[in-house]
């Protein structure tokens, strides 16, 4: 966001919107809430409630920037992030916000990851965060700006449709015009089983693939976001001048988008 944006915030004079998407939300203070209640419910302390806890991490980032603009939690799966990007993209176009960090996280914890070794007995769990900052394009852009062109509305799948079906839809909501050469950043992470629809539905694309979750693991609800930042290093060095954001959720949604240099 850069030291000048963060001083106009502290003094009220820019509005930074915080949008946090994750797939698992604090699991530790959860744990940390039920054990108490296990132990002592008359002392078990009500700040640490489940659905409390939720939005604690985006109303801190807020108060560190010392924001007092709207703030907000998306607790989904692990294509999480685009959903995110979709509601700051809103709330910009809307004039809410005069700047929206849009984060995604996730924290490595037992239980989640447990969880998802039922379905993937060999995944190799990560954890990590990404960022992204947006501002709406008031049609000029600085130099090394980076647009996003397009957010495909969330596909949905689920027992009763194909994962693939809806990678589809997502993969032919993305506008025309896009570059065959555009680098594709994937949300695979290594494991035929739960990466086969995303693969299939772009096994034709011509230009250079990147998957974060190859070399960092099955990062969940940060996986996207780190794909997100590893494709806007592409674009800033030169790398490439358009690149795809696919986002195959673990079990809900499929959205994609399109970046490109200005």
């Amino acid at each position: 966001m850069g030291v000048e944006r963060a001083a106009l915030v502290k003094t009220g004079q820019w509005r930074l919107g915080v949008v946090f998407a994750t797939m698992c939300g604090a699991v530790q203070y959860s744990n940390r809430f039920y054990e108490e209640v296990l132990k002592e419910p008359a002392t078990a302390s009500p700040i640490l409630f489940p659905e409390t806890v939720f939005n604690a991490t985006s109303s801190h980032l807020s108060a560190i920037f010392g924001s007092q603009a709207a703030n907000y939690t998306l607790v989904g799966d692990s294509a999480e992030f685009l959903a995110a990007l979709h509601i700051a993209a809103d709330w910009l176009q809307d004039d809410i916000v005069d700047g929206c960090l849009v984060v995604g996280s996730e924290e490595l914890d037992w239980v989640s990851w447990e969880a998802m070794q039922l379905f993937n007995s060999n995944g190799i769990a990560g954890e990590g965060a990404g960022a992204i900052y947006l501002e709406w394009d008031k049609g000029e852009p600085g130099q090394d700006s980076i647009i996003v062109e397009g957010i495909t509305e969330p596909a949905l799948w689920l027992n009763q449709r194909e994962k693939r079906l809806a990678a589809q839809q997502a993969r032919a909501g993305l506008p025309d015009g896009i570059s065959r050469q555009a680098v594709l950043a994937l949300s695979t992470a290594g494991h035929a089983k739960t990466d086969g629809a995303e693969s299939d539905v772009w096994e034709d694309w011509l230009g250079q693939r990147v998957a974060s979750g190859l070399l960092l693991g099955n990062c969940m609800g940060a996986g996207v976001a780190l794909n997100a930042v590893l494709a806007c290093e592409y674009l800033a060095r030169g790398i490439a001048a358009e690149a795809i954001l696919s986002a195959a959720g673990h079990h809900h949604q499929c959205l994609a988008a399109w970046l490109r240099s200005a």
